[in-house]
């Protein structure tokens, strides 16, 4: 009997040790969302990667594990392996330290997860929008916006990459006159 207490209290801290590490694993969404921002800041400061791709009107980077599967003058929809569609748009009445697409972001009062940056030549930023068990990210740099739908698995991953192409789009800026 003794040794039948003895097995149900060493399986009972099992459980429990188990369920511990589980929750304490478990990153909750606003460390991810903070992670987010902070990936798009640090990548926005870094050395843009060099265009491998001409799409129409512009020049950019393309990581390998993307394709563009639409395009324009001004726009191109640049799709992943599994499917994940990545809206590109280029405003090219805008420069690199345009706040344009900030602004426009920041008047719908939806800011809790709104961040800008800025260096000498140009003005950053990141918007992400918790949706239902996904968040709309949308982050740019000057008249070059980038949007996508992203899981809080990949998130941290996406915004990486879409800071890196918004980085290193070249356009011919177009003066109204």
């Amino acid at each position: 009997m003794k040794e039948n207490k003895m097995g149900f209290v060493i399986i009972a801290l099992l459980l429990l040790f188990l369920i511990t590490i589980s929750v304490l694993s478990i990153e909750t969404e606003e460390s991810v969302l903070e992670e987010a921002i902070n990936t798009a800041e640090n990548t926005f400061r870094e050395t843009s990667p060099e265009s491998n791709s001409e799409v129409e009107n512009f020049t950019l980077y393309i990581p390998d594990e993307l394709d563009v599967d639409e395009r324009n003058n001004n726009n191109a929809v640049l799709v992943s392996g599994d499917g994940q569609s990545y809206i590109l748009f280029i405003n090219d009445k805008e420069n690199k330290n345009s706040t344009l697409n900030y602004e426009t972001v920041r008047e719908t009062g939806e800011n809790e997860w709104l961040q800008s940056f800025e260096d000498a030549e140009r003005f950053g930023y990141i918007y992400i929008n918790p949706l239902d068990g996904e968040y709309e990210v949308q982050l740019g740099v000057g008249g070059v916006k980038l949007t996508t739908i992203s899981g809080k698995d990949s998130i941290v991953d996406d915004v990486a990459m879409m800071m890196a192409i918004s980085n290193s789009v070249e356009y011919e800026e177009i003066q109204e006159g």
